[in-house]
This record gives structure tokens, C-alpha cells and sequence, in this order.
């Protein structure tokens, strides 16, 4: 029986590998696998030294030894491809003594550089996004890109320059190190059927039920500049658009505002654009997409070559890949050599990933954790809190249920903004979390933590570590708990949709038992608690509180929203008890008691 249930578990992983593999099918072999950086070249100043074995296994190349005023650039060997196809590109990379936040005049960034038959560059280079200005740790810059019809080369170009001391700062001694380069035939997804033909308008003030999201450059979604103008075009979609003249200069000709709800996962932007016919090969201008943590993600040039002179709109598109969480700004830039004019842009969802296709795609994006952290646990009578506060937190009355506990406590808050989910007064490094007892998630979107960041929530439960939970509007199957690094301990299985995510009961259902006195809740998420979890509470004949050993920690979690209305004046809804706190009180000592 013992090795049937092994096959079992090994069928099943098998499948999950294979289900894995086939996600991630629109990427092909890595061009650079195999490959030393003892085989690339150097041209300039400063010394390459390779070290083996430093970035999760894979040798790095070290940069160093810039002087004021001197620069290198680093070249791949020649590598053979298939023209006229798309490939997506990554490089790995950490600086050190790059200066402060902002311009320090220390500079680095890759590139593409393609090559004919002969082996001659054929003038076509793309940049990927420069590496940031200041001190980074191991991070990534990627892109994908649209190969020339008559390559047949291609080199990585890495430029790095020393043009410090910039505006009376110090002069630096800088250091780059390179790991982990990719170049991979890219296959685009097709275009779904529900991204295609007009957008459907909706009611002022009602949910756009749109799968994509479209920007109309000649409406306030689109700030336009003070020279791009807005003009009546029967041939734009909406009867407006935005024109570009010419004014002999390059200029930032929209700007759109600044969004955090992009899911992690592949999109494909798509502009809608035309312009009058030219003799000349002129460049019109080009779109770019800011993110605030994973600098930008995507460049789509629009010259007279890509946007023919049929005097008609067209439609070019470029995919990218959305991989941290923190803003997206789409921007558009005009050469101011041509007119041109613009109509919209929509940017649409093919494709979402799970924290273990993203570690497939970007090995070592998750981060490690030391093997020598471990949970504090000094056996003491005093408590160290981190409280995720999400909306709605105060409900929960989980600063009274510490209060009550009568231990020496101390809890520190990061804040998710209500606009814009994204937390604040954060620890700065996920390390920290290893120094608290007990760490809640109140109705806390885990999508707007970095993978780092759920790699060491997740390694700090497995290690002895409290976690408490609550449901919400930004909880569970609404945010990205299926599929992250986070999902194993899940003391329940969460539904596929936000649709069949939630019980309403308008009426009320009690919590517990009637001698609890816990009230009554109208919201609760629909789960299914695992065999080895325990149900300490339950609404009805639903699990409402679900406990769980996992590792050497404790995991304590709640279906209901604290949230809701009672049209009996003699109910109470449960976060309005006076027993609830006394509840959290009885959960925090058990979640901190790690040793019982």
C-alpha cells in the first residue's frame, strides 16, 4: 500500500512538471546555455575576473577597476539564430558602488546587437533597460524583441562607464556583476477572441467588466503635453485622438497615470496609430511601459519602416512580461520630425503565472533564505507582532486581542494604501521577518508582496514561525494566493474565481456555538479544509476559523469578511462582540506558544 501511494504522489508531481513545462512552451532553448564568460570579449578600461559558482550555482562575471572618466564595454561570442522571429532576453545582474539613489554618474545596461549572414552589424540596435543608477542586489532587466528578417547573428553588448564625480559628489569605484544571460526564441500566444473589436463602454460610475484595459490617448486616462494636441477624427474609435506635429525636437507627447492592479503574468500592449506618407526613413517616435520595481517593460519604436503610408490606422503590438508588484505607467514619446497620430492603446492579459513558472522563467527571482534563520523563540513572556493591515483592518480588533494577552508585546504595521494596494513601512529587508513572533495578514493582497518576500513568509512558518490570516476583498482567491509560493499553507483549498469565491447571507449566519456568543457574519469565503487542518470555528456548516501545524510552525485562518450589516437590531455581527477579542487573544497565545 506504502508504494502505491508513493507512485501515486510521483504521478502527480509528474503531471504538475509537465503542466509547468507546457506553460512555459512559448519559450524556447536558451541561446547562452553552455556558454562561459571566459569566451567574451572586453574593449576599454578595467579588469573582468569570472567567479564560479556565486549566483545560485552559476558562474558571474565581475566587473571592476573603472577609473574617473573611463568606460568598458563586454561582448557574448557571436551566437547563430533564426531571423524574422520574436526572442525574449534577460540579464542577471548586481552592482556595487554605484552612488546613492539617483544619477551618481556611474552608468550600465545591455543590449542587442544583430548581424547579417557576413556577420555585419546591421544597424539594429535594441536596449534593454539600463541598470539602475544606484547599489542594486541580484536583479533582472528583460525584454522581448523582434528580430530583423535578414539576421542571422546576434551579441549581447554590456556598456559600463565611470563618470563619477557628478555634480560636486564623490568619485566612485564601481563594480558590475553579470550572471544568468538568456536569449530565447519567444512564440507569441494568439491574440484571444474576447481582446478583439471595440471596447464596451460602461455606465458612469459602474465596474468595467472589460477582460483588457484600453487608454484613449485623446481622453484624461492619457495626459497629453502642452504640444501634442487633441483633435475630432472621425476614424478614431471614440471620434477623438491625439495628434503629434512637427516641432523639430523629441519631446514626451502623453502620459498615462500611474496603476498597481496588473497581475504578474504575460500581456501584449497593442497601439493604434497612422501617419501621411514620407519619402524619407524617419523615426515617428516611440511607447514605453514604466514599472516602478522592474524598471521598464517594453520599448516599441514606431518608425516610417514599422507604420506604412496608407494614411489608414493601423495596429502594431509588442508582448512583455509584468513581474513585480508596485506601478505601471504607459508613456508615449514623439520624434517631432513627422506628424503622426495616435488613437489608443490596450494592453491585454494572455497569460498568468505562478510563482514557480516565474522562478522557471527567472531562476533565483524568489531569493534565498539562510539556512541559520530561525523564528525568535526565547521563551519569555514577551510578544514581537508584524500586522500587515489591509482594508478593513481595524474591524478585526486584533490590537485588542494582543492587549488582552497580557504579554509584553510590540507591534510594528506595515500599511497597504487604499488606492493603490501597495505596503508601506514595510521591514526593508524580508530577512527581518525571522525577529517576530507572530505575523498577520489582515484582508492583506499578497500580490503586492515580492516573490522574495512570499518565499520568506513561507520559509518562516516552515521553520517554527506564526502566521495568522484573515479573509476579505483582498484575500484568497481574491488575490494571488493560488499558485504562490504562500499556497501551501493554505489550511483549506480556495475556489478557482472571485464568482464562486464567496457565500452572501443576507440574514446572518451564527458563528460557533451559541454559548460562544461570536455573533453572526453575512460574507465568508467557500473552502474545504485539508485532512491534516483543524476547524476551531465554524458559520452554519461552514469552516469560519481553521488552524494548522505546518513545519515546526502554526498557522491560524479565518473565512469571514469583517464587514457587513444585520437587519435585526438584536444580532450582532462578530467583530462587534465583546467575545471576539478574547477569540484573537486565545489565537495569538496559541500561535506563540510554539513549543507546546
Amino acid at each position: 500500500m506504502k508504494k502505491i501511494k508513493t507512485i501515486i504522489i510521483y504521478l502527480i508531481f509528474f503531471a504538475l512538471y509537465c503542466l509547468q513545462a507546457e506553460d512555459t512552451a512559448f519559450l524556447g532553448k536558451n541561446y547562452f546555455a553552455g556558454i562561459k564568460f571566459s569566451s567574451w570579449q572586453k574593449n576599454g578600461s578595467g579588469t573582468i575576473k569570472v567567479i564560479p559558482k556565486m549566483y545560485f550555482g552559476n558562474e558571474v562575471m565581475e566587473l571592476t577597476g573603472l577609473k574617473k572618466g573611463e568606460g568598458m564595454n563586454v561582448y557574448s561570442p557571436f551566437i547563430s539564430i533564426q531571423p524574422d522571429n520574436y526572442y525574449f532576453v534577460s540579464v542577471v545582474y548586481k552592482s556595487k558602488n554605484f552612488g546613492e539613489k539617483g544619477y551618481s554618474g556611474v552608468s550600465a545596461g545591455p543590449r542587442i546587437i544583430w548581424y547579417d549572414e557576413n556577420k555585419k552589424d546591421i544597424s539594429h540596435k535594441e536596449t534593454l533597460w539600463r541598470f539602475q543608477y544606484f547599489d542594486n542586489g541580484w536583479d533582472f532587466v528583460d525584454g522581448i524583441y523582434y528580430c530583423p528578417p535578414n539576421a542571422k547573428y546576434i551579441r549581447v553588448e554590456i556598456s559600463f562607464a565611470n563618470h563619477s564625480p557628478y555634480k560636486n559628489g564623490p568619485v566612485l569605484d564601481p563594480t558590475l556583476l553579470l550572471s544568468g544571460v538568456q536569449f530565447r526564441r519567444y512564440t507569441p500566444p494568439p491574440t484571444p477572441e474576447w481582446a478583439k473589436g471595440k471596447a464596451v463602454l460602461m455606465v458612469d460610475g459602474g465596474i468595467d467588466a472589460n477582460e483588457f484595459k484600453s487608454y484613449y490617448f485623446a481622453s484624461r486616462d492619457m495626459r497629453g503635453t502642452s504640444w501634442s494636441k487633441k483633435i475630432i477624427d472621425k476614424d478614431a474609435e471614440r471620434g477623438t485622438a491625439l495628434t503629434m506635429p512637427v516641432v523639430k525636437k523629441d519631446g514626451i507627447a502623453a502620459h498615462g497615470n500611474y496603476e498597481r492592479d496588473w497581475d504578474f503574468g504575460l500581456y501584449r500592449a497593442q497601439i493604434r496609430l497612422r501617419r501621411p506618407p514620407s519619402p524619407k526613413d524617419e523615426p515617428l517616435g516611440y511607447m514605453d511601459i514604466l514599472s516602478e520595481h522592474d524598471d521598464g517593460r517594453l520599448v516599441l519604436h514606431f518608425t516610417t519602416k514599422n507604420v506604412p503610408p496608407t494614411g489608414k490606422y493601423i495596429t502594431l503590438e509588442r508582448d512583455f512580461i509584468v513581474r513585480g508588484p508596485g506601478f505601471n505607467c504607459i508613456r508615449l514619446f514623439s520624434s517631432g520630425k513627422l506628424p503622426w497620430t495616435v488613437d489608443w492603446c490596450r494592453i491585454i492579459p494572455l497569460k498568468s503565472f505562478s510563482d514557480s513558472e516565474f522562478e522557471a522563467i527567472y531562476p533565483g527571482i524568489t531569493g534565498s533564505v539562510p539556512d541559520n534563520l530561525k523564528p525568535v523563540n526565547d521563551w519569555s513572556f514577551n510578544v514581537k507582532v508584524l500586522i500587515f493591515n489591509g482594508f478593513g483592518y481595524d474591524n478585526w480588533r486584533f490590537m485588542e486581542g494582543i492587549r488582552l494577552s497580557s504579554l509584553n508585546y510590540k507591534a510594528d504595521i506595515a500599511w497597504a494604501k487604499i488606492t493603490n494596494p501597495y505596503f508601506i513601512d514595510i521591514p526593508a529587508n524580508p530577512k527581518e521577518i525571522f525577529n517576530y513572533d507572530v505575523v498577520a495578514l489582515l484582508n492583506a493582497d499578497v500580490r503586492n508582496l515580492s516573490m522574495e518576500w512570499r518565499k520568506h513568509i513561507y520559509e518562516y512558518v516552515k521553520r517554527g514561525g506564526g502566521l495568522f490570516v484573515t479573509g476579505g476583498n483582498m484575500s484568497f482567491e481574491r488575490s494571488g494566493w493560488r499558485g504562490s509560493l504562500l499556497e501551501p499553507l493554505l489550511p483549506f483549498t480556495i475556489s478557482d474565481s472571485i464568482q464562486s469565491g464567496l457565500k452572501f447571507i443576507p440574514e446572518g449566519v451564527p458563528v460557533g456555538k451559541k454559548q460562544d456568543n461570536l455573533g453572526y457574519t453575512t460574507l465568508i469565503h467557500k473552502v474545504k479544509v485539508k485532512d491534516n487542518a483543524k476547524t476551531v470555528l465554524n458559520a452554519g456548516n461552514m469552516p469560519f476559523a481553521v488552524e494548522m501545524k505546518y513545519g515546526k510552525g502554526k498557522v491560524l485562518f479565518i473565512t469571514g469578511w469583517a464587514c457587513g450589516t444585520l437587519s435585526d437590531p438584536s444580532r450582532k455581527m462578530f467583530y462587534d462582540t465583546k467575545e471576539w477579542p478574547y477569540f484573537i487573544r486565545n489565537k495569538i497565545w496559541w500561535l506563540w506558544g510554539r513549543h507546546q
